[in-house]
């Protein structure tokens, strides 16, 4: 599950040509989410995906935050949320 605030941030025209051609058919397994924000003054200094990323895993006791921006990693932890980096899911063995 994903915030509907990361999926645009995918889709801007900075990010890669692959992620936004990647995205024109958003596979089945990508549920988004609309995360409503609440005022947080410790999650203001982050991108609004992150901030609600953080959110949404806290709404819904997220297993795990897929997170790569330092900041954000160290907001999430701070809440006591399982974080990992993309290399660090893709990296790993399957189960």
């Amino acid at each position: 599950m994903i915030p509907a605030a990361v999926l645009q941030e995918l889709k801007h025209i900075e990010s890669p040509p692959l992620v936004r051609t990647w995205l024109q058919d958003i596979p089945a397994w990508i549920e988004v989410q609309d995360v409503q924000p609440r005022p947080d003054p410790t999650l203001d200094d982050l991108d609004p995906g992150e901030s609600a990323a953080i959110q949404l895993a806290q709404e819904i006791r997220a297993d795990l935050v897929l997170m790569d921006e330092k900041l954000g990693v160290r907001r999430a932890r701070d809440r006591g949320l399982n974080v990992a980096g993309t290399l660090g899911v893709l990296g790993k063995p399957p189960s």
